[in-house]
């Protein structure tokens, strides 16, 4: 009867864990693997079925993650102009709207008139724009909010953009 193959990991990359050589087997005599983060320089010992599986990526050290964290947040500054993600102002517009329009709200009245709030947030800041008694109105409020707003940060997004792309 001829045995299984075995299956050599070693030298190979998971997410961030290089395996370094095979140890003692675990309980259950599963495969074990000492394994390096590339990252942070800390060695673990995981099984083969974990790391082939997928489910160890990082070895998950208070260093490593700080690190991960500073790299994802300098890769989210270096998109934003003015301190503003450009991707967050030409969002799609939510389905469960009353109104079916990003930046308007139904709004009832003590007396149950039906009135529409439009407003524009950007950096942080909401501004309102009023209250209107028909959606027309109210929409024309917000693209014009849109327009001295949102427009000359996305301009700046596409100069930027440009700018990368010829360095």
């Amino acid at each position: 009867m001829p045995g299984k193959k075995r299956i050599d990991i070693i030298d190979q990359q998971f997410g961030t864990m290089l395996v370094l050589k095979e140890v003692d087997p675990g309980s259950n005599y599963t495969r074990m693997f000492l394994c390096r983060c590339v990252l942070c320089e800390t060695e673990r010992v995981y099984s083969m079925n974990l790391l082939r599986k997928g489910r160890i990526t990082s070895c998950k050290s208070s260093a490593c993650r700080k690190d991960r964290y500073k790299k994802s947040q300098e890769s989210l500054d270096s998109n934003r102009v003015d301190g503003i993600m450009p991707s967050a102002l030409i969002r799609k517009t939510r389905e469960n709207t009353a109104t079916g329009v990003k930046g308007v709200n139904v709004a009832y009245t003590k007396k149950g008139t039906k009135r529409y709030r439009a407003f524009i947030s950007i950096g942080g800041k909401t501004h309102r724009l009023g209250n209107f008694d028909d959606l027309d109105a109210a929409i024309l409020a917000r693209e014009k909010a849109e327009a001295e707003y949102h427009q000359p940060i996305l301009e700046k997004a596409k100069l930027q953009k440009a700018r990368k792309e010829i360095e």
